[in-house]
């Protein structure tokens, strides 16, 4: 699955203990559970950010001007 964050995988054994590499499984037991966790969204996404920031100094240097051209 594209929405899988394979990295993540691990076990979760019977016993409650968990195994976070699938490279020390020898073997899958009777009530042992594969997590497969979804990939975690952007964090930070880059063009709205930008485009905030950006809105924001344009917002400040209008006020600026506006305040230049009354004084």
């Amino acid at each position: 699955m594209k929405e899988a964050d394979k990295k993540e995988a691990h076990i979760v054994k019977a016993d409650g203990s968990a195994i976070s590499s699938f490279t020390n499984v020898r073997s899958i037991d009777a009530g042992d559970t594969i997590v497969v966790p979804p990939k975690d969204e952007e964090k930070i996404r880059t063009l709205p950010t930008v485009r905030d920031i950006v809105q924001t100094i344009g917002s400040a240097l209008l006020g600026i001007a506006a305040l230049a051209v009354l004084f």
